[in-house]
């Protein structure tokens, strides 16, 4: 997401929600899983539930650039999902635009619960913005973003 919202290749949003955390946090979580979980019980390491147009915000901040402007409705969505699954059968191959993805961008029931693991674990969330920051630094030092916008 940061790098195609740094090369403008996000232009809208949708009205869905995800679960986003720091990769380091779920590293930890997945260690302390290994270590102290119990025999048998499964742990659910999400993060902090936003819209996409949210995240999209806190990414463009950090990128100095405007954020998406644009949000698409629902119906234009999956539109957009079903003429990418013609597209697919035509060309025999999967596309970056068919209905699996756009269902993912415009479900709101993804909402997930840590509270067992930071209950039995420690598990623990870092701020998100402190781990956008440290993404966008990371991805610039790797040149795969612009040094400055």
């Amino acid at each position: 997401m940061i790098v195609a919202l740094a090369t403008g290749n996000i232009f809208a949003s949708t009205s869905g929600v995800s679960s986003f955390v720091e990769v380091r946090d779920v590293c930890h979580g997945m260690i302390a899983a290994w270590k102290n979980g119990r025999r048998g019980e499964r742990y659910i390491l999400a993060g902090t539930t936003l819209s996409y147009g949210d995240v999209f915000a806190l990414i463009a901040r950090e990128l100095g650039t405007r954020p998406p402007s644009i949000a698409l409705p629902d119906a234009v969505v999956t539109a957009g999902g079903g003429l990418g699954d013609l597209v697919e059968m035509l060309v025999g191959r999967e596309l970056e635009l068919n209905s699996a993805i756009t269902a993912y961008a415009v479900c709101r029931g993804y909402r997930f619960s840590s509270q067992k693991a930071m209950r039995e674990l420690g598990y623990a969330l870092s701020p998100l913005d402190v781990a956008v920051r440290d993404a966008v630094a990371w991805l610039r030092e790797h040149g795969m973003l612009p040094v400055s916008r």
